[in-house]
């Protein structure tokens, strides 16, 4: 028997991913939240410390979710080990689950990193966890070398139109488009401004062409997420990880 998306993440059982009942009626970016935060916790995440347990977002990490439901381009810079990725995968499970009109294409550096995530993106729901990418088709992950590729027209050619965003499968109204370290790579010339857009990235160097001088731009939106913004992480943890790593290399991958 061949079973529907809910039924083949969930196994056809009662969800506690649903929103709860309010006396009142709430804004629908507030309901919206709660929901994709309920969801997040009926998630399964490898722990380096405690193994396979429950997503519990922390208050960062909601105010990351807010940011994505309620902006049209979301800029965030981040300390390492914050779990962006592990935030970027869930929203991708929800927007799959709740609204399957959607697409979502993830943009990481290399192959190795998109394998990584297709796996961590199986088994989020242990259900069937070998075949939940095949069967979500709404939600791709591919290579920044891809995504150029596929979106050579108007990335070669700095002076195009904006109709030429259109001709492009990943570049019309119903795509989200997020990119993983996009610091890495020169966006310069890209116009994603029609685009839902989600940039995610340890800062990489000092002429970070989306984070610009902070100042919101074009109607961005943006969020810093420092170690500081992490439990447990305290001064004594910072000096250990300098011990380790060397200060240059601490500030620029947990310094934001």
């Amino acid at each position: 028997m061949k079973l529907n998306r809910r039924e083949f993440i969930f196994g056809g059982a009662s969800l506690l991913a649903f929103p709860t009942t309010f006396a009142h009626p709430e804004p629908k970016a507030n309901l919206e939240l709660n929901d994709l935060v309920e969801f997040s916790k009926t998630c399964t995440i490898d722990n380096i410390k405690d193994g396979v347990i429950k997503f519990n977002p922390r208050p960062y990490q909601i105010e990351y979710f807010k940011n994505i439901l309620e902006s049209n381009i979301f800029v965030c810079r981040k300390c390492r080990q914050c779990g962006t990725t592990t935030m970027n995968l869930i929203y991708a499970h929800w927007v799959a689950e709740r609204h399957p009109e959607k697409n979502v294409v993830v943009v990481f550096s290399n192959n190795m990193i998109v394998e990584e995530a297709k796996h961590r993106f199986n088994s989020m729901f242990p259900t069937n966890s070998s075949k939940w990418y095949e069967n979500t088709p709404n939600v791709e992950f591919v290579t920044y070398n891809s995504f150029i590729s596929s979106c050579n027209n108007y990335i070669q050619n700095k002076d195009c139109c904006t109709s030429s965003l259109y001709t492009n499968a990943y570049l019309n109204s119903n795509t989200i488009l997020v990119f993983e370290e996009y610091a890495f790579h020169d966006f310069i010339g890209v116009n994603l401004s029609d685009v839902k857009s989600i940039w995610v990235s340890t800062q990489n160097r000092p002429t970070d062409v989306m984070w610009g001088d902070g100042k919101n731009k074009r109607n961005m939106t943006r969020m810093k997420i420092t170690w500081r913004d992490i439990p447990g992480r305290d001064d004594a943890w910072k000096n250990r990880q300098v011990e380790i790593i060397g200060q240059d290399r601490f500030n620029q991958e947990f310094e934001v």
